[in-house]
C-alpha cells in the first residue's frame, strides 16, 4: 500500500506508475490523480503551444511558443497564402506547411503541401526543374 501525496488515498502499489526519480521507484501520485492532471494542462495549454511543438524542429533554439509567432511572421509576409501558388490552405493539414533546405536546415517560406511536395519530388534540383519547365512548354 502506498498513499497519493495529491488525493491523500491509501491505494495498491498496482495504482502507482513506475519512477527512477522515487526511493520506492514508484511516483507519489497515482495513476488517477496524475491522469487528470495531465489532462487538465493539456486542456490549458493554447493551441499556439501545441502547434508550436512541431515548429520547433525547424527553429530548434526557440521555445514553442516562439516558434508558432516566427511562423505566424513569416506566414504574414507571405499575406498568409503559400510563397509559390498563392493557396491559403492545405489540401491535406488545411493549415500551410514550413518548407527547409534539407542540406541546410535553412527555414525558406511556407508552401501549400502540393508545392511542397513538388519541390520534394525534384529533390530540390533546379536544372531538374528546368528540364520540366521545357517540357511543359514543348521544348523537349
Amino acid at each position: 500500500m502506498k498513499t497519493c501525496t495529491k488525493c491523500k488515498i491509501s491505494k495498491s502499489i498496482d495504482n502507482f506508475t513506475k519512477s527512477s526519480n522515487s526511493k520506492d521507484k514508484l511516483r507519489s501520485w497515482c495513476k488517477k490523480c496524475f491522469a487528470d492532471y495531465d489532462k487538465n494542462r493539456r486542456q490549458q495549454l493554447s493551441p499556439n503551444y501545441k502547434r508550436g511543438r512541431t515548429l520547433v524542429r525547424y527553429w530548434p533554439n526557440l521555445s514553442p511558443i516562439e516558434a508558432f509567432l516566427e511562423y505566424e511572421k513569416l506566414l504574414k509576409t507571405q499575406n498568409n497564402a503559400c510563397i509559390i501558388c498563392g493557396n491559403t490552405k492545405s489540401i491535406k493539414t488545411k493549415s500551410l506547411v514550413v518548407d527547409h533546405c534539407h542540406n541546410t536546415g535553412k527555414v525558406r517560406g511556407i508552401l501549400c503541401d502540393v508545392c511542397n511536395l513538388g519541390l520534394g519530388y525534384f529533390k530540390d534540383d533546379v536544372e531538374l526543374m528546368k528540364r520540366a519547365i521545357k517540357y511543359i512548354k514543348g521544348e523537349l
